[in-house]
């Protein structure tokens, strides 16, 4: 499918119908969302904000799902060259938060994807 798709092209486009077009799906979904995003950045990387997009108690409860879970340094880097720490939301507990799925349903409504194509 597109979101597991590697292609490296800088311009997002590729040949035949195995590979996404990036650019094309990076306007698709800021034009699907009517004003409710910034673009900073049109070209590669596209990088749009989405203010608001959780409010102030989903932020607490996205923070409280996360230290339940726990912390894990995100690669063998050592802190003073890169200071990265990632929860997973892999665990039973986790999947069947509420306000997880409810999260997982607003992202793939955001971006076109199935869930099943995120990363937890």
């Amino acid at each position: 499918g597109a979101a597991d798709d590697d292609d490296d092209d800088d311009d997002g486009g590729g040949a035949g119908e195995d590979h996404a077009n990036w650019a094309e799906w990076f306007t698709a979904i800021t034009s699907a969302s009517k004003g409710r995003f910034r673009i900073l950045n049109r070209e590669t990387p596209w990088v749009a904000e989405y203010p608001n997009f959780l409010n102030d108690a989903e932020v607490d409860e996205l923070i409280r799902i996360s230290v339940q879970e726990g912390y894990r340094d995100e690669d063998e880097y050592p802190n003073h060259i890169r200071d990265v720490s990632v929860t997973n939301c892999d665990s039973i507990r986790c999947m069947t938060e509420p306000f997880i799925n409810e999260l997982y349903g607003r992202v793939s409504d955001t971006v076109g994807f199935a869930p099943n194509s995120f990363e937890s």
